[in-house]
């Protein structure tokens, strides 16, 4: 690698496997989808195969960018334990939440959702910036309307409703995206649905 040049590092495990190298405009030097794939099985052979492909070692990535949620317990999980791996290295870590993506790209108001599990579904809301977030029981998206001009999903598809793509926003538009999360320079929690204890709540066995 030429020693002028600036590399970024992409990761998201929140759903599918993403994960990609950006050169020093934030402009796709390569992207990989891993739809469908086991992220703790595969996730460290990948990303050493995108670097090998380049011809890069860790060292040389000026900074990692990695989504930390909303997504599956396991998968945000996964991406927070390679965040604590490069800090204890003291590399370059900033990340973002999937839900912040449109509002980087200049949209003003909308709605984000995504499956939260247990039946429920994630619904974020901002209208520039204020902002709340909820958990809804599956049945009540009926009352959500769908002709309404921003919702969006991670994949773009929620219970037969087509709607914005999250994934799409990151392939097209890395340099309005990843500037805005850069500069502000600060690593944030993980995102999860729900707290832990409520996460893994057993249920009572009936008697």
């Amino acid at each position: 690698m030429q020693q002028n040049k600036k590399r970024y590092f992409y990761l998201d495990t929140s759903g599918s496997v993403n994960l990609g190298l950006l050169d020093e405009s934030l402009s796709w030097i390569d992207f990989k989808g891993l739809n469908n794939k086991k992220a703790s099985q595969i996730l460290h052979g990948e990303i050493y195969s995108l670097l090998k492909t380049h011809q890069l070692e860790i060292d040389d990535i000026d900074s990692f960018i990695v989504c930390t949620g909303p997504g599956s317990y396991t998968g945000v999980r996964l991406s927070q334990g390679f965040i604590q791996t490069l800090c204890w290295q003291k590399k370059n870590v900033s990340n973002f939440y999937l839900f912040e993506v449109p509002y980087f790209c200049g949209v003003q108001h909308g709605y984000f959702l995504c499956e939260a599990y247990k039946g429920e579904v994630f619904v974020y809301e901002w209208n520039h910036e204020q902002s709340s977030k909820k958990l809804i029981q599956q049945k009540e998206l009926k009352e959500i309307d769908f002709t309404l001009e921003h919702i969006y999903h991670p994949q773009g598809e929620i219970q037969g409703h087509e709607v914005f793509d999250i994934e799409s926003l990151i392939r097209t538009k890395p340099k309005m995206i990843f500037e805005n999360i850069l500069k502000r320079q600060k690593v944030y929690e993980p995102f999860y649905f729900r707290p832990i204890d409520k996460e893994f709540q057993l249920k009572e066995k009936k008697r």
